[in-house]
């Protein structure tokens, strides 16, 4: 009997950084204002 297996995958694009180190906004100072997450699940 063979046990059936999953993989997981995560990716991500952009920069996660939205605040600085005081808490505030940064988005409108030059950081990227994209973070694009990717995740997929495979089963054998």
């Amino acid at each position: 009997m063979t046990k059936n297996k999953t993989y997981f995958f995560v990716d991500e694009s952009g920069d996660p950084t939205f605040f600085n180190k005081k808490g505030e906004c940064i988005l409108d100072k030059g950081a990227s204002p994209i973070l694009v997450l990717g995740f997929q699940e495979l089963r054998t």
